[in-house]
């Protein structure tokens, strides 16, 4: 944790001053189920976009095996949408002094604080529990080209296309293209800073 102005390789966790008590007595972070947030959409935003990218993809396809997984994997894409049970998140921002992150995550009629936290400090922990961090995409255009690159990886020309399930890996590859695409972090552990 760091205190003071702002500097390069730092990331910031807007919150009220009992969540900061318990941050650093805890020392650990505590993560939310992404339907608690103050926008629980973007995780419904970021699947209906991968859909569409899965969509124009199969539009295009010739490969009827190929056109079966990108069936499949808009209907799991779908089912998703419905038990995302499993999507935690800490949310971090680059900046540390913004007045819409005030607002979001601040109670109202109190003060808060926006914690900095090393930002290699946070991929080592997280390196060390299996995740990952993942910068937010604000902009549709950036948001479309990370899923395409990421579909583009997942349906390869060269590989044979005779499974209709996807295959363990793949889910896993779609579960990482939907946090891009979520881009909000993902956890789902407690990210302990002991």
């Amino acid at each position: 944790m760091t205190f003071g102005p702002k500097t390069e390789d730092v990331l910031y966790h807007y919150t009220s001053h009992k969540n900061l008590r318990c941050i650093v007595e805890d020392c650990g972070l505590r993560i939310s189920h992404v339907y608690y947030m103050n926008d629980a959409n973007e995780i419904k935003y970021g699947a209906e976009l991968f859909k569409t990218v899965v969509a124009k993809r199969q539009n295009q396809e010739t490969n009827q095996n190929l056109i079966d997984f990108l069936v499949e994997l808009k209907d799991w894409t779908n089912q998703l949408i419905g038990l995302p049970h499993y999507i935690f998140v800490f949310s971090l921002t680059e900046k540390g002094n913004l007045l819409s992150q005030w607002r979001a995550y601040t109670p109202p009629g109190e003060t808060g604080v926006s914690i900095g936290f090393s930002k290699k400090a946070l991929e080592k922990i997280a390196a060390q529990k299996g995740f990952e961090l993942i910068k937010c995409l604000y902009g549709n255009a950036e948001q479309l080209d990370v899923l395409n690159t990421e579909l583009d990886a997942m349906t390869l020309p060269g590989l044979a296309w005779v499974q209709i399930e996807p295959s363990a890996g793949e889910v896993d590859r779609c579960l990482e293209i939907l946090d891009i695409a979520e881009a909000a972090g993902h956890a789902l552990d407690l990210l302990n800073l002991a």
